[in-house]
């Protein structure tokens, strides 16, 4: 496991529980996606059952370790299966947290929590109500108003506003990302930090990124389409990469501050971010109706060249 970087107000939320011994067993955090929920969640089950002496979590005691392998027994993670969260689910989590682990404390956090349909929250209900000492429930969501307010007044409400891209910047370089790569990946990110760290580590992603900004940078007239279209045919296997790169680099047109060379070159060939996102959404549509990958990248193109007067 690897904690994002956590904003010192948000931490000093979190460890207050740790410090004091008053531990919270049920809390809610609501945020957008990517806001650090799933990180914050994990970093206090950590320091809760931090074995080490000083400041907590220590990072190198057997708990620590296992925490950051992922292989922690203390840690019970709650999933949507097929977009939902079963009532049959809850009553096995209700008999598991009930066997009690001497010295440790359990902590559940479920993924998405407002899935669990209106039974699996009732069945939940009894155990917020009276909580074992030894467990820490984290109900994870976008959607707080979707929680039946029975469980809202049961939980301590913590929430979690979007970054802005200067501190996603700042938490890669604090991670040894580059600077400008990371002023990049902020924008990319739509200063997302769990997605920024994503894209930070995925080597694919950046390829495709530099190979598109070569080819829409050499995209001058008409007549260069059909080799360009050609050399999308490396994106084959990763289409929908491919068309996630240029949706946001027309979210970036569209706000008319361009930071990725991409974007630039988009812009450069008289490219609006309007056009992009039409052409992006006709390209999905013609794959997804098994339109051949060479087809739907060279149309793409075409459609482009058309929008934008190449």
């Amino acid at each position: 496991m690897q904690e994002l970087t956590l904003r010192p107000f948000l931490k000093s939320q979190l460890m207050r529980p740790v410090t004091t011994g008053r531990i919270v067993h049920a809390q809610i955090f609501a945020g957008p996606e990517g806001t650090g929920k799933h990180e914050a969640a994990l970093f206090q089950a950590k320091a809760l059952n931090c074995t080490g002496s000083g400041k907590k979590p220590c990072g190198v005691c057997p708990s620590c370790l296992r925490f950051s392998d992922s292989n922690a027994p203390e840690l019970i993670e709650i999933r949507p299966e097929k977009n939902v969260i079963k009532v049959d689910v809850i009553r096995d989590l209700i008999k598991e947290v009930s066997l009690r682990t001497e010295g440790r404390i359990k902590c559940v956090v479920f993924y998405e929590a407002d899935r669990m349909n209106e039974a699996a929250q009732n069945a939940l209900l009894k155990t917020l109500e009276e909580p074992p000492a030894y467990v820490v429930f984290y109900l994870l969501t976008q959607r707080v108003e979707s929680l039946l307010p029975t469980i809202r007044s049961r939980c301590t409400l913590l929430r979690f506003s979007p970054s802005s891209e200067s501190e996603v910047a700042s938490m890669l370089v604090s991670r040894g990302v580059d600077g400008e790569k990371a002023a990049r990946i902020a924008r990319l990110s739509f200063a997302s930090p769990g997605k920024a760290v994503k894209l930070a580590a995925d080597e694919e992603y950046q390829g495709v990124l530099e190979e598109l900004t070569d080819i829409f940078g050499k995209l001058k007239t008409e007549k260069d389409i059909p080799y360009q279209a050609q050399r999308m045919g490396r994106f084959k296997d990763k289409p929908r990469r491919m068309l996630e790169i240029l949706e946001t680099c027309a979210g970036e047109l569209m706000r008319g501050d361009c930071v990725t060379p991409l974007a630039r070159a988009l812009k450069s060939n008289g490219c609006d971010g309007v056009k992009l996102m039409k052409a992006v959404i006709t390209c999905s549509k013609r794959l997804n109706s098994y339109v051949s990958y060479q087809y739907a990248a060279e149309m793409l193109l075409y459609d482009l060249f058309t929008f934008s007067n190449v």
